[in-house]
C-alpha cells in the first residue's frame, strides 16, 4: 500500500465538510518561501486540510502540522517512473478514505504556486475544472505534452486510449486545481492514472486529463473561464492572454472587483515579491 491504512485512519478526525488535498515532496521544496504561502492561505478555506508526501524531515512535518494540517507520508518505493501518474492513484485511493468519513466536498491542488484567497467551499459541488485561458496551439509546451503521451501509448493499449484528436483549438485544461465531490474525484483520477499507464512516455497528467475531457470519456463536468472568479491562472498573465484583472492590497481580483477564490502560477506574475512580502 502507497500509506499505511492505520495511520490515516488515526490522523483523521473530521471537523468539516470540506476537505483540500496537495501533494509536495522535497526537502528544499518544503522550505521553500512560496510553498509556505499555500501554507498560509489554507486558514482562508472551511475545510480540514491533507498534505501527502513521499519526501518530508521531521522538522517541516511539524512545522506545518502546527497549521493544523494532516501530514501523510507515502512509501516513496512504490512509486514507479511517472510521479505524475502515481499521484493521481494516490489521490484517487485517498478520496476512498474521505467518502469513508462522510466528508462531501474536495478540492485537488498543486501546493507552490497555489494561494486560496476565499473560501472555494462556496462554489457548487459539480466536477469544476480550471481553463488556463489560452488554446492548446498557443502552448508548445502543451503540444508536446500531448505528443509524448500519445507517441509512447502500447499497441496492446491503443484501443484503450483511443487516437489522439486535433487539440489545437481547444483550451487547455489545468491540472493542478480540481474541485468536486470524493466520488467524481477518485473516479477521475483513477481514469487519468490507468489510462496514464498505457503509456510510457515522460509526460504529466494534465495530457491525459485533456485527451479524456475533449474525447468525452469524462462527463458531467464544468470548465471555468477567466472571466470568472473561481481560479486565476498566472501563465495566462505571463503570456498575456489574460489582462482583464487587478492587484490590490495583495490580492488578485476580475474586472468586476470579485476577489478570486484561488490564484494559480501567481509566481509567474509580477506580482511575485509583493505577496512574497505579505506572507
Amino acid at each position: 500500500m502507497f500509506y499505511r491504512t492505520e495511520e490515516v485512519n488515526s490522523l483523521i478526525s473530521p471537523n468539516s465538510d470540506n476537505a483540500t488535498v496537495t501533494w509536495a515532496s522535497g526537502l528544499n521544496f518544503c522550505d521553500k518561501p512560496e510553498f509556505w504561502v499555500y501554507i498560509k492561505s489554507l486558514k482562508n478555506t472551511d475545510a480540514d486540510h491533507f498534505l501527502l508526501t513521499h519526501e518530508i524531515n521531521i522538522r517541516q512535518k511539524l512545522e506545518i502540522e502546527k497549521h493544523g494540517i494532516f501530514v501523510i507520508e507515502v512509501d516513496r518505493n512504490q512509486l514507479k517512473d511517472n510521479f505524475f501518474l502515481d499521484r493521481n492513484f494516490v489521490f484517487a485511493r485517498f478520496m476512498l478514505q474521505l467518502m469513508k468519513y462522510g466528508y462531501e466536498h474536495v478540492t485537488i491542488t498543486d501546493s507552490k504556486d497555489v494561494i486560496f484567497q476565499k473560501n472555494i467551499f462556496e462554489v457548487n459541488n459539480k466536477l469544476t475544472l480550471v481553463s488556463e485561458g489560452f488554446k492548446h496551439r498557443d502552448s508548445s509546451w502543451n503540444l508536446a505534452d500531448q505528443f509524448t503521451f500519445h507517441s509512447g501509448v502500447r499497441s496492446d493499449k491503443k484501443e484503450l486510449v483511443g487516437p489522439p484528436i486535433d487539440l489545437s483549438d481547444k483550451f487547455v485544461i489545468n491540472g493542478g486545481v480540481i474541485i468536486g465531490n470524493p466520488l467524481v474525484l477518485f473516479e477521475l483520477t483513477e481514469e487519468i492514472a490507468e489510462t496514464g499507464r498505457c503509456s510510457s512516455g515522460k509526460f504529466t497528467d494534465q495530457a491525459v486529463l485533456n485527451h479524456l475531457i475533449y474525447t468525452e470519456q469524462i462527463e458531467n463536468f464544468y470548465i471555468t473561464n477567466p472571466e470568472e472568479n473561481i481560479c486565476l491562472m498566472g501563465e495566462a498573465i505571463k503570456e498575456g492572454f489574460v489582462t482583464d484583472y487587478k492587484f490590490k492590497d495583495g490580492k488578485f481580483f476580475n474586472s468586476k472587483d470579485e476577489e478570486f477564490y484561488i490564484v494559480h502560477q501567481w509566481d509567474r506574475t509580477k506580482y511575485r515579491e509583493e505577496v512574497l512580502k505579505n506572507l
